[in-house]
């Protein structure tokens, strides 16, 4: 009985010093840190904007608005709430801004601004990303600029 015993502590002692020879590479394998998904440098958004008009405006603050639609033409999503649409007139002078929403590829959104408008042609310039917060496939196409009334 006693030889019994000490054959089972005997086995049980060399299957230890294989698991503890067996089990760190395993465990620091499991403890490795999981590398997110990068995403691919190859697809960015392209916000262009376009179809600018005046309309009129359903704010108390004016009659009129300026409206732009803004386009993704790029192969991923823009950034929502970092990107900035700037309104200028052709002297620079900042008409008004506002925030773009994440735009999917293939996606649209139209933006509206205020605008005191005075009843004569102005030239009103739109620039989108204007801090270049997202980077996009062509940072070259974000200006776009149209003729009032």
């Amino acid at each position: 009985m006693m030889e019994r015993r000490r054959l089972y502590m005997n086995w049980a002692l060399i299957i230890m010093i294989g698991m503890l020879w067996i089990l760190p590479p395993a465990f620091e394998a499991a403890q490795a840190p999981i590398n997110p998904i990068e995403p691919d440098p190859t697809q960015l958004p392209d916000l262009v904007p376009h179809d600018g008009r005046l309309t009129l405006s359903s704010s108390p603050e004016s009659i009129y608005a300026l409206e732009v639609v803004v386009s993704n033409i790029g192969d991923a999503s823009s950034n929502g709430g970092e990107n900035t649409l700037f309104f200028e007139d052709t002297l620079s002078n900042c008409i008004g801004s506002t925030f773009l929403y994440i735009l999917s590829p293939g996606d649209s959104q139209s933006q509206k601004i205020p605008y005191n408008w005075d009843g004569r042609t102005h030239t009103i310039i739109v620039i989108c990303d204007y801090y270049n917060e997202t980077r996009e496939s062509n940072e070259k196409n974000n200006q776009y600029t149209f003729t009032i009334p």
